[in-house]
């Protein structure tokens, strides 16, 4: 939850530029957590044994059902072995793809997710919400961690450190708070600085440098300086941010760079800005380990090395609608009510792993084995399918 120039830098092997780096509520009234458990999701999923043709159950799974010999013949169906061989579902299988798992149902629109590894947080119009990820067939335990208290629900920013939200001052404000919490221990102390209200936010992984969409009809950029106790006033970066995303050593995002073109533009280090072109119609990306991923309509694209030796490659022509993230080897991303995977490498034939007809797919990222996204029919869900 989380569009076409690029700047380059040191983590993902881009060169990456001057901002001097180091480095996608749940109110009292929402249903949330409401339809999770797992009446199916109980059978833990595992890995095929090629010499038996049969799954086998992960480190800590439940054993409550035993996995079957894999049937070619049974793919569109088989919980064990859906759409492949060892892919094995939580709920139940339907024309090869997972059915999901229900994580929190009935949140307030204009619900944001953020996961890792690690957790997940949710937020809407009164609280964020936070859950450990849970293991395979398990439902989650969430606990509030932050009251919103206000009609604008908050977009998140989720690193190894700290997660940032923003709030307004008022409904109708274009200024607000951007506020910080640590990850360890109890999420009580946090920082809070004055900002523009944020559609969008993305933080290196340090926690020293947040980039801010701002709400305004221009979707100005702004990089915000933060440390453990304050974060300190914005400049601005450039406008017509779309979308944006953090990585190791910076943060990426769509828009223009001072009066540059619209593009994919990232952030880290000391070094000059530099610029390359890709698609003009792009409207999300993910920060992969040695590249970027852009989806636009026309499909994915793949961005890496360096200014001078860049490599722009379109990897696929299946076109998606913003949702995008990135693991070790796959790209998963949304196309209204599907979300598809494909190597990172090769994306000219992604499989489709989920498809609600109707329920458009808002924000979708990756948390140890599971792909999560928030889906919407005018009520927004979290769900979470297998990778």
């Amino acid at each position: 939850m989380l569009r076409s120039v690029v700047a380059w830098g040191v983590a993902s092997g881009l060169l990456v530029t001057a901002l001097g780096m180091t480095g996608a509520s749940l109110g009292a009234c929402s249903d949330f957590g409401a339809d999770d458990g797992a009446s199916e999701g109980s059978d833990a999923g595992g890995a095929r044994d090629v010499a038996t043709a049969e799954t086998s159950l992960p480190d800590g799974a439940s054993g409550d059902a035993e996995p079957t010999e894999c049937d070619p013949a049974r793919l569109a169906t088989d919980k064990f072995n859906c759409g492949a061989c060892g892919h094995r579902c939580e709920v139940s299988c339907s024309q090869g793809m997972c059915e999901p798992q229900v994580m929190g149902a009935n949140l307030s629109t204009g619900a944001h997710l953020a996961v890792d590894d690690k957790d997940v947080f949710v937020s809407d119009k009164s609280n964020i919400s936070r859950c450990a990820n849970p293991s395979f067939g398990a439902s989650c335990d969430w606990t509030s961690v932050a009251q919103n208290d206000t009609t604008w629900t908050s977009p998140m920013a989720l690193g190894p450190r700290r997660l940032f939200w923003s709030t307004p001052d008022s409904l109708a404000a274009t200024t607000g708070s951007l506020w910080s919490n640590p990850r360890d221990g109890v999420m009580v102390a946090g920082t809070i600085s004055a900002s523009p209200v944020a559609f969008a936010l993305g933080a290196n992984a340090d926690a020293t440098t947040v980039v801010l969409i701002d709400t305004s009809f221009a979707r100005t950029v702004h990089a915000i300086m933060c440390d453990d106790q304050k974060c300190y006033a914005s400049s601005v970066l450039g406008k017509n941010g779309r979308a944006v995303a953090g990585s190791t050593a910076g943060v990426c995002y769509l828009g223009t760079f001072s009066q540059g073109p619209f593009g994919l533009v990232c952030t880290a280090g000391n070094s000059e800005m530099r610029t390359v072109n890709v698609e003009q119609d792009s409207v999300g990306l993910a920060v992969g380990t040695d590249a970027v991923f852009v989806v636009s309509p026309s499909g994915i694209t793949s961005v890496s090395g360096g200014a001078a030796t860049s490599n722009v490659k379109h990897i696929g022509d299946v076109g998606g609608t913003g949702p995008i993230a990135v693991d070790a080897n796959n790209i998963y991303f949304a196309s209204l009510y599907s979300i598809y995977r494909c190597p990172v490498t090769d994306c000219s034939a992604p499989t489709k792993i989920s498809e609600r007809t109707g329920k458009t797919v808002m924000e979708l990222g990756i948390g140890g084995d599971f792909v999560y996204f928030l889906e919407s029919d005018g009520i927004p869900s979290l769900l979470r399918v297998p990778k």
